[in-house]
């Protein structure tokens, strides 16, 4: 993988090259295994990246937190390899339902 493939795949998905950027190319340029496989996949054939994976589903990231695809090939790379991290997750999208701002 070249790190102008994954720029180029960034950009073309809406990020803009402010802080943060260089980091994010750099964490997705160091994949391996299956995350790496999947960023693989996203940029070279244009798959969307899909999991379940300790019950954290990328649907429901896509859909209920607005992640774009890179941000959920590195969402899936943290389950993998830091499973305990989805406990917090689930606490945290069961705080999201349960509060609901005032307008």
């Amino acid at each position: 993988m070249v790190k102008d493939n994954i720029i180029q795949a960034l950009l073309k998905e809406g990020y803009s090259q402010d802080s943060g950027f260089d980091e994010t190319v750099d964490r997705l340029f160091s994949l391996e295994g299956e995350p790496h496989d999947m960023l693989a996949a996203w940029i070279r054939f244009d798959i969307e990246p899909k999991f379940n994976c300790e019950g954290i589903d990328s649907t429901l990231l896509r859909s209920k937190l607005g992640m774009k695809n890179a941000a959920i090939i590195l969402a899936f790379d943290m389950l993998k390899r830091f499973p305990e991290s989805s406990l917090m997750f689930n606490k945290l999208m069961k705080q999201r339902t349960i509060y609901k701002p005032q307008i």
